[in-house]
């Protein structure tokens, strides 16, 4: 049981990181028809969305949560029902709100309602994952104990599996998610102070940087590449290395590559 509950929280550890992280290496060919790109035409307030689908995280975690440490006790059935499950998941919008200023600076900032949609979403992953594998887990520990589901449950005062599942998946809404949230919103809260980020014009298309070195200048080995197409503001790419010892890098570039192109639109 708490193998099962520690391999769920490898996953919304991955997912915190998702959200939050910008370094990638992954790019996508834009579409449409550029126009000409110059500071007064893109200055200003741009918004837009990134959209994680269920099938986007369930393809995250088949192509390497599932074979990280925490999982490698995990059957093929067990990763395959959790897969099904993850899939079912409503899609979660992150929107980013863009400021760009004619001081080749921008800002990046999440809508007021971040927290609490990929704390809620987050909530509802957990519990698509605890569906799909705690039965069976329940079942496999008690054969290895030599006792019956029955028993087990009787042991925990509860009558049925169903009862059991539903009392689990809300001690986690109870306990976990507050914990989750209010880490989130500190990590919000450090980052206010590093929202000022530069960019640059070059070739027809936009440099955003989104790290910054030592000494403030902008890390240039980290950015993302957009386009004006019409009246859209297009990005169309990342680019960038992972940090040194993250295991984790491959699975972020790959996420972020996913979610683009994403198209800004300019706010009145």
């Amino acid at each position: 049981m708490k193998k099962t509950l520690a391999m769920l929280l490898a996953v919304l550890m991955l997912l915190s990181l998702a959200a939050c992280k910008k370094d990638t290496q992954t790019g996508l060919p834009s579409g449409g028809t550029s126009s000409p790109l110059t500071v007064e035409s893109i200055s200003g307030a741009w918004k837009g969305a990134m959209l994680v689908s269920g099938e986007l995280m369930s393809d995250l975690m088949a192509e390497s949560v599932f074979g990280s440490d925490s999982f490698q006790t995990m059957s093929d059935d067990q990763k395959q029902k959790i897969a099904e499950a993850v899939r079912s998941l409503a899609p979660l919008s992150i929107q980013m709100n863009f400021r760009i200023e004619t001081d080749n600076t921008f800002h990046l900032t999440p809508d007021d309602d971040f927290v609490d949609s990929v704390s809620s979403w987050s909530g509802d992953l957990t519990e698509a994952m605890l569906r799909a594998v705690l039965p069976g887990e329940i079942e496999k520990v008690c054969k290895k104990s030599g006792i019956t589901v029955e028993d087990y449950l009787k042991a925990q005062g509860k009558k049925d599996m169903d009862a059991f599942l539903e009392d689990t998946i809300a001690l986690m809404r109870e306990q976990l998610l507050p914990s989750m949230k209010t880490s989130l919103q500190e990590s919000m809260k450090n980052a206010d102070a590093n929202r000022t980020h530069a960019y640059e014009i070059r070739d027809g298309k936009l440099y955003l940087y989104l790290k910054e070195l030592e000494d403030g200048s902008p890390d240039k080995d980290q950015y993302m590449v957009a386009e004006l197409q019409g009246d859209k503001l297009v990005i169309v790419s990342a680019h960038g290395q992972a940090d040194a010892g993250e295991s984790s890098g491959a699975d972020i570039n790959s996420l972020i590559g996913k979610l683009l192109p994403v198209e800004l639109s300019r706010v009145s």
